[in-house]
């Protein structure tokens, strides 16, 4: 799968384009299926694209543009599904303990993201350090190339089924936090009455 150092861009730029095109459509798939399902369904096509990089054929700019579309494209829903998965958390926090916690949510959320990204990156680099892979000396071995393979797609991989494993036994579905919703919507409406009291005329 080497590519020329002038084709990573080309690359590069298809998967993040795919990423930004592919939202409007994960926003459809989201209110088709749900948002636990959707975003399983892209964790799925993350893993697919992930282990079809290991059959695509060294120096094919095609065939590996056209993986990294496929991967590229679940990163809209990993961006916006947890988010919206969170708000629905925030509605089942206020209903059960009367608090809105929405904000600590997100904060929690976004520092959980932040500090497993840098996380993945300096365990990633520490790793190959230590297998002696230098990108910018021809010395490398074929050992530490094979170590690179296994450490972005199996290590990718492996943490996205666990993911999978996890969101399978997710109790808030959508079922679930509409019953939150109509159950919030029963409390704000007694308590209007409390306050303002039956409607006159």
């Amino acid at each position: 799968m080497m590519l020329p150092r002038a084709h990573v861009s080309l690359v590069l730029i298809a998967h993040m384009s795919a990423a930004l095109l592919s939202a409007p459509i994960w926003m459809r798939i989201g209110q088709t299926l749900g948002k636990h399902q959707a975003i399983m369904l892209a964790v799925f096509l993350y893993i697919a694209s992930q282990l079809a990089l290991l059959a695509v054929p060294p120096g094919s700019l095609l065939m590996v543009s056209l993986v990294s579309l496929a991967g590229g494209s679940t990163y809209a829903a990993f961006a916006m599904f947890p988010r919206a998965r969170m708000a629905d958390i925030g509605d089942e926090e206020l209903l059960q303990r009367g608090a809105d916690r929405t904000g600590l949510l997100y904060s929690l959320l976004m520092g959980t993201w932040k500090v497993g990204q840098a996380a993945s990156v300096g365990l990633a680099f520490a790793l190959l350090a230590a297998l002696q892979f230098r990108p910018r000396d021809m010395t490398t071995s074929p050992a530490a190339v094979t170590a690179l393979y296994l450490i972005y797609v199996g290590g990718s991989v492996l943490l996205a089924s666990l993911s999978l494993i996890a969101l399978r036994r997710y109790p808030l579905t959508a079922r679930r936090h509409a019953q939150i919703r109509a159950a919030l919507r029963e409390r704000a409406d007694a308590t209007r009455y409390d306050k303002e009291g039956p409607a006159h005329g």
